[in-house]
């Protein structure tokens, strides 16, 4: 007579009881520890902060809580020296967006490289001669770059009109936002180190994430088959995932500001209140045309555009610059028009598909409605 199989709940080969609460259990400690994972990813991202020696001298550098755990910093008047508008915007966001990239056209027009007139919904840039322009911009980049990128911007033309899709422009708008790439990943306001070891995360995360699906499969099967090894196998599966999904998806969080970068992102902060939520102009420092247009470049890197709008708008001091023209100098309200015609001109073709579907007649009108659109989401993403 055979004996009876076994029946305990450990039994060899018998399936799990409740898969439902199993995948619960593993889903709970994946993002358990994915959550882990990305507050460790904060923790080695930290800025770094120097600290001074005996009598002042420059002492060891130290990582602190500056970047995301810090009190706010007080207001500032004061621009921070040794940026450029665009370049303060992308020491604050850590990346390159669009309305960086208008910060960067309002300082060649600023340096005298180019120059803004027209109406606020369709701007129209013009090029300056070779011999007028500087020799030497402070722009956001050196003058080789800004010659290259205006050079495909115009491609040969005297004007560029804004609000129409414009391949040229496109072009030297995708060129600009490759520069100011670099130049995000070669300066010493970040920390090398930490930067490769952010570059190296992604492919880590990855593969980490793959092999870790692959694990808690097998970990799963052989916990269903009451195997010893198969809970073991099954909670390292679940923490490869949980690690790395956050290494993947948040690896950026390793980038880290050197001790200057750490300096000039507070005073870039403290210009940004400034702008964000400004004292009554009338009773400041008299705001000149060259000042405005300054502050208004500032106020469109640093996301305070509107804010900045309305404070310039409220005060009898600053230059007011309300007509449908401009013929010099740059205002607030027509630097928030330049940001939704340059997201319109940079808007990709239509497909050949809807081109086809909706003929001629519903060309023109899919042509507006993408015009409106990119505008619309330009503005909305960077505001």
């Amino acid at each position: 007579m055979l004996p009876a199989p076994p029946s305990g709940p450990r039994a060899v080969g018998t399936t799990v009881q409740s898969p439902l609460r199993v995948a619960l259990f593993v889903f709970c400690l994946t993002a358990l520890c994915a959550g882990v994972a990305v507050g460790l990813l904060r923790l080695l991202g930290h800025d770094r902060t120097a600290q001074e020696g005996p009598g002042g001298a420059p002492g060891r550098t130290r990582r602190g809580f500056a970047r995301r755990f810090a009190a706010p910093p007080l207001s500032s008047a004061v621009p921070p020296e040794g940026l450029s508008p665009a370049q303060g915007g992308i020491l604050l966001a850590e990346r390159v967006e669009s309305h960086h990239q208008v910060a960067w056209l309002l300082s060649m027009a600023i340096e005298g490289r180019i120059t803004v007139e027209g109406m606020a919904q369709n701007p129209v840039l013009w090029r300056r001669e070779t011999a007028d322009a500087p020799d030497d911009p402070a722009g956001s980049v050196d003058a080789s770059v800004a010659r290259s990128v205006l050079d495909t911007i115009f491609a040969g033309r005297e004007s560029v009109t804004l609000g129409l899709r414009d391949a040229q422009f496109r072009a030297g708008w995708q060129l600009l936002h490759r520069e100011l790439t670099a130049w995000q990943e070669t300066s010493d306001l970040w920390d090398e180190a930490a930067a490769n070891r952010a570059r190296l995360g992604r492919p880590v995360g990855m593969a980490a994430t793959l092999l870790g699906f692959v694990t808690t499969a097998v970990g799963a099967w052989l916990d269903g088959g009451r195997h010893a090894s198969g809970r073991a196998i099954l909670l390292l599966g679940v923490l490869a995932v949980g690690a790395g999904l956050a290494l993947w998806l948040r690896s950026w969080e390793l980038h880290r500001r050197s001790p200057r970068g750490t300096d000039l992102r507070l005073r870039t902060q403290a210009f940004q209140r400034y702008l964000a939520d400004p004292p009554d102009l009338s009773g400041d420092e008299p705001l000149d045309t060259a000042r405005l247009e300054l502050y208004t470049a500032w106020a469109v890197a640093l996301d305070a555009a509107h804010a900045w709008d309305r404070a310039v708008a409220d005060s009898t001091a600053a230059p007011q610059h309300r007509c449908s023209t401009l013929t010099s100098g740059f205002f607030p309200g027509f630097a928030l028009g330049l940001i939704t015609a340059s997201a319109a001109s940079t808007a990709p073709p239509p497909s050949s598909s809807s081109n086809s579907s909706s003929g001629s007649g519903g060309f023109g009108s899919g042509s507006s409605g993408d015009v409106g659109g990119g505008s619309g989401g330009g503005g909305g993403g960077s505001w």
